[in-house]
């Protein structure tokens, strides 16, 4: 229980496209019970705009001479411009406030981002100076193993589902005869799966299978595929039974969520670590096909038969899962394991009360 409140210097994104660690912490800032002054990470990574760098250094050392901060909180990226920006305000915080550093990380990819660093020396040097860092799965304590001096703690990601926003769950359409319906709902990335659920779903159409795919998310680009590219290779896939809806929230969401069967992410994706998606439709009674990388399996394990794993980069296997799903008419009913295991393990309340006990 959170007895009393401090001063918090948060540094994260809440401009610029939608993902999960901007949604993640943009809930934090707005629901955290301290007393909490905001920089925009997004702001400082636009180096296209010289003012707007310029006022990301501004706010933030403005703030940090004129108040007194018991913790900076700061979501810490892995390229080489993001940790020249948390770099300054780590150093900077340490300097004119000597308080507490809580470091968020969101995604798998610390460790590949260090070994790439060519300067490694500078780079512990900072991570040498936060006290704790907050990951979401026991196994991922392994990407801070180097720094013996840091708290490492684990706090899960969540879903804003509230309870009363899904259906009752039931066998009242155990009968009925209607397409399986699959929602990808995730930025859509070469490396998330898109296109690999795409043809595979376009091809059992073919075959006569009766399926209905939503997808919900803004185009990004990645190492294999610019967003560009990637939306035009989409968009030979668009049609009645395969539908794009963009990038949804509130109560569109929920409508997608609550009318879908299966909630489907094929994903390699380099720093992929706790999709925020496969938590809200596990909070949806979803049956969930995932894949088992990164830390997939470790958050997913005990929700039990109703994950369904499938091979990396492989067409094959999410066919040949599809259609034992559609085949065994499971998806007639939710998933009362999936939705009990995050009631349990995800909700928001959870995850705000979880950051505010570390950063006390």
């Amino acid at each position: 229980m959170i007895s009393s409140s401090i001063n918090v210097l948060a540094i994260g994104p809440v401009s610029g496209p939608v993902t999960g660690q901007s949604i993640a912490f943009g809930q934090y800032i707005k629901l955290s019970s301290m007393n909490i002054s905001v920089v925009d990470k997004m702001i400082g990574s636009d180096i296209k705009s010289p003012f707007r760098l310029f006022y990301f250094f501004l706010r933030l050392s403005v703030l940090l001479v004129s108040r007194r901060y018991q913790c900076l909180y700061i979501t810490t990226s892995r390229t080489f411009f993001g940790f020249f920006l948390d770099s300054y305000a780590v150093i900077l915080f340490k300097i004119f406030n000597h308080g507490r550093i809580v470091n968020h990380l969101h995604g798998a990819d610390f460790i590949t981002f260090r070994n790439r660093f060519y300067f490694k020396r500078f780079l512990d040097f900072v991570y040498d100076n936060i006290d704790v860092s907050i990951v979401l799965c026991e196994r991922m304590k392994e990407q801070y193993s180097l720094f013996e001096k840091m708290r490492v703690v684990v706090v899960p990601n969540f879903s804003t589902t509230k309870i009363d926003d899904v259906k009752q769950y039931g066998d009242s359409d155990s009968l009925d005869i209607r397409p399986l319906r699959i929602l990808y709902l995730s930025n859509l990335i070469y490396s998330k799966g898109i296109l690999h659920l795409l043809r595979t779903v376009s091809k059992l159409h073919r075959d006569g299978f009766d399926i209905k795919v939503a997808v919900a998310g803004n185009f990004m680009s990645d190492s294999y595929m610019s967003s560009e590219i990637l939306k035009d290779k989409c968009g030979h896939y668009w049609c009645d039974n395969i539908l794009y809806f963009g990038c949804v929230s509130g109560a569109d969401k929920e409508r997608l969520l609550n009318e879908a069967d299966i909630m489907c992410l094929p994903t390699f994706y380099e720093t992929e670590a706790q999709p925020i998606s496969l938590i809200e439709g596990m909070a949806h009674g979803l049956y969930i096909v995932t894949t088992e990388h990164n830390y997939n399996r470790d958050f997913l394990l005990d929700a039990g038969g109703d994950v369904f794993y499938i091979e990396k980069d492989s067409d094959d296997s999410l066919k040949d899962t599809i259609v034992n799903l559609y085949n065994s008419k499971i998806y007639l009913r939710k998933s009362f394991e999936n939705f009990d295991f995050f009631s349990r393990n995800f909700s928001l309340e959870n995850y705000i009360k979880g950051i505010d006990e570390v950063v006390m």
